[in-house]
């Protein structure tokens, strides 16, 4: 497919250090060479500074940047602003058609050519592309990433509408899990034949197992000690007191067990008194986010995985860990049960329960994992050479 020119349409891509939208730029930069230029267009929404004074919108401070259009090999990357609009039922026609208006002026300004779309998420870029799509006659391909589809039945009529007329434009469908592509079957009428299931992916190249005492002795850990570990964003959603409830269980029964929590967040302040007040000081530790090319050395440094999520669509974290050979415990959410092969890779646990977390964790702590089976089954389904070969046969299909 070296002829081909790819337009993706999405509302994250990384910028600098951030990792905001890090696996779509790792399945593109698993495709790119086998394709002849490829055009990220990633509009940033801007939120005027003069407005940020009143506290009531401080929550917003996000929108203010104006990131620059950058490129890499073959990879061009457009980031045009677009006046922030407050998301609310009444107002997601007017936020489609503002999308709509920045892709179709960046596209001829630009002059970017391009024979097929890939667009990621719902709303509002894969609405807005289902546009450029009528315009140029050029296939579109939707990744759903997965709360958006099984988030729908908690979504307004309007939502769902939108939802299904924008799914039922695209060519081909990739979605992240079994039970996504049934609710879009089941639930939407999407034609089973456009869809196929493709989980977040990982690097095998940084992602695989290395020696733990070694790495513990660089990151200066304990050695003797079980570790777990969890990866995050400090948000509510993320479910960390869950976790943090959970090592109150676990210090009474078992002194050698120590938990890593890395991330920032709104609730790094509530977890830290959290743990104060539980007196766990000495059992967990917080660490600040760490750079993606340095994650795998942590992972590699525990024992186990926790992802304690209240809701996920499909964490790359889980694939990451289980590349480099850990057993993960996580709550049954979004993709997770798709991931994980309860047993074999890891152990499933109920959300928002601090007892069935502990127990899984305690349970998952007590099994003899074979570290290398682990690792060879996330690289024959999630690494991202394997996701490349799918997503051109994506690409091929709707040629």
């Amino acid at each position: 497919m070296k002829d081909i020119n790819l337009l993706v349409v999405t509302t994250a891509y990384p910028q600098g250090s951030s990792i905001n939208g890090i696996f779509i730029k790792n399945q593109l930069d698993a495709v790119r060479d086998r394709l002849e230029t490829v055009s990220v267009v990633s509009p940033v929404a801007y939120f005027p500074r003069t407005i940020l004074k009143f506290a009531s919108f401080r929550e917003y401070s996000g929108h203010t940047e104006y990131p620059a259009d950058y490129s890499y090999g073959n990879v061009r990357v457009y980031r045009p602003r677009y006046l922030w609009i407050w998301e609310r039922p009444h107002t997601v026609s007017l936020r489609e058609d503002i999308y709509f208006r920045v892709l179709e002026r960046i596209i001829e300004r630009k002059n970017i050519d391009f024979d097929i779309i890939h667009s990621h998420f719902i709303f509002p870029s894969s609405c807005a592309s289902t546009r450029i799509k009528m315009r140029t006659r050029k296939p579109l391909i939707i990744t759903a990433h997965g709360g958006e589809i099984y988030g729908i039945g908690f979504a307004n009529v309007n939502m769902v509408d939108k939802t299904k007329k924008t799914l039922l434009s695209a060519d081909a469908i990739i979605t992240t899990s079994p039970q996504n592509r049934e609710i879009m079957i089941n639930k939407l009428g999407i034609d089973e034949q456009k869809i196929s299931i493709q989980a977040s992916g990982f690097n095998p190249d940084i992602f695989h197992p290395r020696d733990k005492l070694q790495i513990r002795k660089e990151l200066q850990l304990p050695e003797s000690k079980r570790i777990i570990l969890s990866i995050g964003h400090l948000l509510e959603v993320k479910g960390h007191r869950y976790l943090i409830d959970a090592m109150r269980k676990i210090a009474g029964i078992d002194e050698d067990i120590f938990c890593l929590i890395i991330g920032n967040g709104i609730l790094k302040n509530d977890l830290r008194k959290q743990i104060k007040d539980l007196g766990l000081g000495e059992r967990i530790r917080l660490i600040d986010a760490v750079e993606h090319q340095d994650v795998p050395l942590w992972i590699n440094a525990s024992d186990l995985f926790v992802l304690p999520s209240l809701n996920e669509g499909s964490p790359t974290i889980v694939a990451e860990a289980l590349g480099c050979g850990k057993p993960v415990v996580a709550t049954k959410v979004g993709n997770v049960p798709f991931l994980i092969k309860e047993g074999f890779n890891g152990i499933i646990t109920d959300v928002q329960s601090t007892n069935a977390l502990a127990d899984g964790i305690m349970r998952a702590l007590q099994i003899k994992w074979d570290q290398e089976a682990i690792s060879h089954d996330a690289r024959t389904r999630f690494s991202w050479p394997s996701i490349a070969d799918d997503t051109l046969r994506v690409y091929e299909s709707v040629m």
